[in-house]
């Protein structure tokens, strides 16, 4: 089991264009989350009870666990955004350098200029590595275990595929990055007509839900009031039957969980509206929820009662 999480971890992190073996990679997040744990942990521990320090130390280690994944999966995701985007270049370069008579791991080398970025500096490295076994297999193969794209690996299929079956290779590149050009295009005019949807999901994160459940932790507060007062009858009918009181600060932290939760999947849709992937997203997600959480103390601390004092 450990050895599979291991092998699991060890090809993200190629993924992620990370030279660090697993075990490596799993000490120092350890040392991470355990640190911020700790350090959290003996600043509660002088403010408040030890209870509450220990359950917040290990909230923060946990999610700290949490965070350095997403920052894994979040590398991993740029980078495939950054190779799709040079590919139909760098396909062109490929076929341009083939149509000049290299061959194709020559091409390949060749075509790894800086501009290209990622994809350059894994060519360089996977041919280097490769120059003495020469097989174009073994570098197709390299180049799938260190970058995540289905697309790429799609186009390295066809390339390969016309190697071995000696097809035209340079009309399959420059069909290839034609083909991937006019999806990049689709993608971008998708995106653009979807735009609308994005502001109704920001809008509603970030202005709609805090406003609303500010407006019913002040309604409750005043029902508190009515309530304690003794002004309305049946309000003490409920209370002398044994209604259940519910505390201005439980309301107040489901409301942060509330939001906090709609923040991450507000984000994640984003994330699927504007580049078709929830992890992409995840990058909006503190931004949401320090602005959702702005406007809920805001509105319920200062708009709501200004509304309710102007409505009296």
């Amino acid at each position: 089991m450990i050895e599979q999480i291991y092998e699991k971890l060890g090809e993200k992190l190629r993924y992620a264009g990370k030279r660090s073996e697993p075990e490596e990679w799993v000490m120092h997040t350890l040392v991470f989350s355990g640190g911020a744990a700790i350090a959290v942990l003996f600043v509660l521990y002088i403010m408040y009870d030890v209870r509450i320090a220990l359950l917040m130390g290990l909230i923060l280690f946990v999610a700290a666990l949490i965070i350095r994944y997403i920052l894994l999966e979040m590398e991993i995701e740029r980078r495939k955004r950054e190779v799709e985007r040079v590919l139909p270049d760098l396909l062109r370069v490929v076929a341009a350098n083939i149509s000049a008579g290299l061959t194709p791991i020559v091409a390949l080398r060749t075509a790894a200029r800086p501009e290209f970025g990622t994809i350059s500096k894994e060519l360089k490295y996977i041919t280097a590595r490769s120059m003495s076994a020469e097989s174009m297999d073994e570098i197709v193969g390299e180049i799938k275990t260190r970058i995540r794209s289905d697309l790429l690996a799609r186009v390295l299929m066809v390339f390969t595929t016309s190697l071995k079956s000696g097809g035209n290779v340079i009309h399959a590149l420059e069909g290839s990055a034609s083909d991937i050009q006019r999806l990049q295009e689709l993608q971008e005019s998708l995106a653009a007509r979807t735009s609308m949807y994005t502001t109704f999901v920001l809008f509603g994160i970030l202005v709609t839900m805090p406003f609303l459940l500010a407006v019913s932790m002040n309604v409750l507060e005043l029902m508190g009031g009515v309530s304690a007062a003794r002004q309305l009858s049946y309000v003490s009918a409920y209370m002398n039957l044994g209604f259940p009181t519910i505390s201005s600060v439980f309301i107040t932290i489901i409301s942060a969980i509330i939001l906090v939760g709609s923040s991450l999947t507000a984000s994640m849709l984003i994330g699927i509206i504007r580049a078709g992937s929830r992890i992409e997203g995840l990058k909006y997600f503190l931004p949401l929820m320090t602005a959702s959480l702005g406007v809920f103390y805001l509105s319920k601390d200062i708009v709501v009662p200004f509304i309710i004092g102007i409505l009296k």
